[in-house]
């Protein structure tokens, strides 16, 4: 019966749409294909029981159903998919410096990059050392260097740690000296976290001026205009 429940959801379903969402799954660290399409099943159900809700609820009323629809829609791909994908991508950062930092200091006491991150993923406990150890477990089963670390790059969110991995692939792929890389890649890692709380910062000051705008700007002018209003009323 599941078969085909899922035999039908793939005609249903574009390839495109559904390869799309698997590319989404990877950066949340699953990749389950029965998954994806129970989601995709699941939301459009909810949006058509939605549309006619709204509709009925609103008289009839065609234009609100679908803008409630639509956002209902959007909204729930967001909070699925797009939000916890950057919510990861902070966390793997936060993990990032640390983990490389250890995985340096592994390599400097003469061990090779496979065994180095053995090391590394066995004492430290992280998300992003959860997703090296995958790495290793798939170079164990047979899976080439290149492939393990390729998957690896695909289930990662953050574009810093994806140019890591990338630049510990070649280093070692071309024999050169990988602690000369991992130092400049620890480096950038912590560059762009600074900029990043800069950019946070910085967007405080427009932050209150919006608030001050929708809440402290009213309530000054009722204050001003309270007593005219006042005076208004008493004549009424």
């Amino acid at each position: 019966m599941k078969e085909i429940y899922y035999e039908l959801s793939h005609r249903i379903y574009r390839v495109q749409t559904i390869n799309r969402y698997l590319e989404k799954s990877k950066l949340l660290g699953n990749y389950e294909e029965k998954r994806i399409l129970d989601f995709l099943n699941i939301r459009i159900l909810l949006s058509m029981i939605l549309f006619f809700y709204s509709y009925f609820a609103n008289k009839g009323n065609l234009l609100l159903a679908i803008i409630f629809t639509v956002l209902f829609y959007q909204l729930l791909t967001y909070v699925v998919f797009d939000y916890r994908i950057k919510q990861r991508e902070k966390e793997l950062e936060h993990d990032a410096i640390y983990f490389f930092e250890v995985l340096e200091v592994t390599l400097a006491s003469g061990k090779n990059l496979i065994e180095s991150l053995k090391v590394t993923t066995n004492n430290i406990d992280s998300q992003l050392s959860k997703e090296f150890q995958k790495t290793l477990q798939e170079i164990e089963y047979g899976k080439s260097f290149h492939d393990a670390f390729s998957n690896l790059r695909k289930r990662i969110p953050s574009d810093a740690i994806q140019n890591v991995i990338l630049n510990l692939m070649e280093t070692y792929t071309s024999g050169g000296m990988i602690i000369d890389t991992l130092s400049k890649q620890i480096s950038f890692i912590g560059n762009k976290r600074v900029m990043d709380l800069k950019k946070k910062m910085n967007e405080i000051p427009i932050k209150v001026s919006v608030v001050s705008v929708f809440l402290l700007i009213p309530l000054v002018l009722l204050l001003i205009l309270s007593p005219v209003i006042l005076e208004y009323l008493q004549g009424l």
